[in-house]
C-alpha cells in the first residue's frame, strides 16, 4: 500500500549511495521488500534496486553471494580459466577448448547458476578436472554477475594468478566458437596469446570484435549511462570517449593486475546493482526493446507480460 512508503530523506546512507549513482538528489519515496528496494521517484516513476537487506531476519550472517561446492586447489598457477556456466549443454560443447590446456598447469573456476548445480554435474566436474573450484550462484547480471563473483572469490582467497581466460556459455554457436578459436583453439594459440599479454603495454586481449565508441556509438547506447557513473565512482573522472571500447561477447584474456582497483567492496557494490528476473532496468529495457524511456507504463507492462 502507498501508506507504507517513506520519504527518501529517511533512507540510510548505504542505500542512498546506490540510488545517487543513477538518480542524484532526485526526490521520491521508498519501500523495502525482502532484498528489493523499490523507489517511486517524483515525475519519473518506479525503479527497483537489489540490496542486502540489513533488517532481514538473517542479518546475523553476511549475505552469501555464492556457494562453494568444491575446492581442489592444490597449487595456485600462473594461468587460470574463469568459466561461467549458464547452460550445461553449451558447456559440453566448449570442453574441447579446455582440453587444449592439458599440457599447461592451470586452475579452473566453474561458477554455474543454481539451475545446473546438480549432484551429477558437480561430480562430473570434480572427477574430470583437477586443481579446480566449483561454485553455485544466482542467475543475475547475465554473464557479468558470475564473473564478478568469481573475481570476488579469487581476491578473498588471495590467489595470485598472472593471466586469466574469461569465458562463458555463449548460446550462439558461431559467435562462441569464433571467440574461443581466437583465444584457445590450440596449445600454440594459447601460448601466443599469453606472450602478447606479457608485453607491459598490453592488459587484455579480446576474443572477438572490439567496438570503439567513435566508430560505433550504437553499440554503447544501452550501457553508456552506467559506464559514466562507474568511471566516476571508481576513478572520480569523466569518460574519455576517444579511448572507450569494449569486447563483444565478453570473452577475453587479461592480466589479473588490471583489476587491482576492483576490490571486494566495489565488486559487492556493483553486483548489488545488477538485475535478476525479478527486477527491471527501465533505461536498458527502453533502449534494447526500442520503447520511449518516458513511457514508463508501456515499459513496465511489456516487461511484465514478456518476463
Amino acid at each position: 500500500m502507498i501508506d507504507n512508503y517513506k520519504s527518501l530523506d529517511f533512507l540510510e546512507n548505504t542505500y542512498k549511495n546506490i540510488i545517487d549513482l543513477y538518480f542524484k538528489d532526485k526526490p521520491g519515496k521508498y519501500i523495502i521488500n525482502n532484498n528489493i528496494l523499490e523507489v517511486d521517484f517524483d515525475n519519473w516513476g518506479k525503479e527497483y534496486f537489489y540490496i542486502e537487506n540489513k533488517n532481514s531476519e538473517n542479518n546475523e550472517n553476511k549475505k552469501k553471494y555464492y556457494d562453494i561446492k568444491y575446492n581442489d586447489i592444490i597449487s595456485v598457477n600462473s594461468i587460470a580459466i574463469l568459466l561461467q556456466i549458464g547452460n550445461w549443454d553449451v558447456f559440453k560443447k566448449m570442453e574441447s577448448y579446455i582440453d587444449n590446456f592439458k599440457n599447461i598447469s592451470i586452475n579452473i573456476y566453474f561458477f554455474m547458476i543454481k539451475e545446473f548445480d546438480t549432484v551429477d554435474n558437480i561430480n562430473y566436474l570434480k572427477y574430470k578436472y583437477k586443481n579446480c573450484v566449483i561454485a553455485s550462484c544466482e542467475n543475475k547480471g547475465m554473464d557479468i554477475g558470475p564473473f564478478l563473483l568469481n573475481l570476488h572469490y579469487i581476491k578473498t582467497q588471495k590467489y595470485n594468478h598472472d593471466f586469466i581466460f574469461k569465458i562463458h556459455t555463449k548460446s550462439s554457436d558461431n559467435f562462441r566458437n569464433e571467440s574461443l578459436n581466437i583465444l584457445m583453439n590450440s596449445y600454440d594459440i594459447i601460448l601466443s596469446n599469453i606472450q602478447k599479454l606479457s608485453d607491459k603495454n598490453n592488459g587484455i586481449f579480446a576474443g572477438n570484435i572490439i567496438y570503439k565508441y567513435n566508430e560505433f556509438k550504437e553499440a554503447f547506447l544501452s550501457n553508456y549511462y552506467y559506464i559514466k557513473k562507474l568511471v566516476k565512482y571508481f576513478y572520480d573522472e569523466d569518460v574519455i570517449t576517444d579511448k572507450l571500447e569494449f569486447c563483444a561477447g565478453t570473452m577475453f584474456i587479461f592480466k589479473n593486475k588490471i583489476f587491482d582497483n576492483l576490490n571486494n567492496t566495489k565488486i559487492e557494490y556493483i553486483y548489488n546493482l545488477l538485475n535478476n528476473n525479478e527486477t527491471l532496468d527501465y533505461h536498458w529495457y527502453s533502449i534494447f526493446y526500442s520503447i520511449d524511456i518516458n513511457n514508463k507504463k508501456k515499459i513496465f507492462d511489456d516487461y511484465k507480460n514478456n518476463k
